[in-house]
């Protein structure tokens, strides 16, 4: 008799089950922050991560005007035949270089002067050169993205040739440069490739997938429970032979199902964005951004969604909604 009891009740739970998870399948906000959401926010930041990488990636061609040129020493070379010496340029930059004396521009309004050119978009960035070499200033504005880059772009510049410069004064006195770097120190990882994969993602994914757990088991709690009191409904499952426990474990377990599904379906729309964003940037498993393993993720949901879980069950609970014989 016993066993007859614990069959029907848990054909119960399963027919509750099935009842909230047809239902809620019907309810567009829940399909919506389920599937649609995830499929099509990673991909979206994926292009935009992509737009900004090749934005900042040093092809597109700024625009720098240099004013104060006179003032440069002849040795190290800044300036070769009006363009930035290739030798200071990283692999891809682009300068397209203008020279002012700074008799062409008033000294006293100079650093207004400017400001100006670059609010009104003549120059991307300008590098003003004193006299006296004690104070070099790269005037930019991160209003703009490209003369975010040019201002990045000429203080790498202007570094390897303060290096250059410091270089070529020590060896005029008769000192080697090689005294400011005597030797050099080495980083070794010895973690192998999969362990640093796993290192990445173990920073990420339990904090990802717990929010997204909560999303998705979010609007299916609130229907399930204040939902079906307005509605209306909820009395008559209450007359219903089931009991309130059966009836608290099938909405949890539709509750875990939405959060588990709503999990997974991020999980896997992140890691194709971002191996895709990965492959286009020319990163690869060296860098310790590769996929995370299929035991991994089994364990991330099985954590996530226990959590999530248990706070449901707590909410429900806290309603008045607890099991009871």
């Amino acid at each position: 008799m016993q066993q007859d009891t614990q069959t029907t009740r848990w054909s119960s739970i399963r027919l509750i089950y099935l009842r909230e998870m047809r239902d809620q399948l019907r309810d567009r906000r829940t399909v919506f922050s389920i599937v649609i959401l995830p499929m099509l926010l990673y991909p979206l930041l994926g292009m935009l991560a992509m737009n900004i990488g090749q934005l900042f990636s040093g092809q597109k061609a700024i625009s720098v005007c240099l004013v104060g040129g006179e003032h440069l020493p002849d040795r190290p070379t800044l300036v070769v035949d009006g363009a930035i010496n290739e030798r200071l340029l990283s692999q891809n930059d682009s300068v397209q270089l203008s020279l002012l004396s700074e008799s062409e521009v008033a000294p006293r309004d100079l650093r207004e002067t400017a400001r100006g050119w670059i609010n009104s978009g003549v120059y991307d960035a300008v590098v003003l050169v004193p006299k006296d070499l004690d104070q070099m200033a790269v005037l930019y504005t991160v209003t703009s993205d490209r003369s975010t880059i040019a201002g990045d772009r000429m203080h790498r510049v202007l570094n390897r040739w303060r290096d250059a410069y410091v270089s070529d004064s020590l060896e005029s006195e008769g000192i080697d440069p090689q005294i400011l770097d005597p030797f050099s120190i080495e980083q070794i990882d010895i973690a192998p490739a999969s362990s640093r994969q796993t290192a990445f993602w173990s920073k990420l994914l339990p904090f990802v997938m717990f929010v997204w757990a909560m999303t998705g088991a979010f609007y299916p709690a609130i229907d399930l429970v204040a939902g079906e009191k307005e509605r209306g409904t909820l009395e008559t499952l209450l007359c219903s032979p089931a009991l309130r426990s059966e009836i608290v474990w099938g909405k949890l377990m539709a509750v875990t199902s939405f959060s588990i599904l709503t999990a997974l379906l991020n999980v896997i729309s992140m890691q194709v964005t971002a191996l895709m964003v990965l492959h286009q940037t020319g990163m690869g498993s060296d860098s310790g951004t590769g996929a995370v393993s299929g035991t991994g993720l089994v364990w991330l949901l099985i954590a996530a969604d226990s959590a999530v879980g248990a706070v449901q069950f707590a909410r429900i609970g806290d309603r008045g909604d607890g099991p009871q014989q």
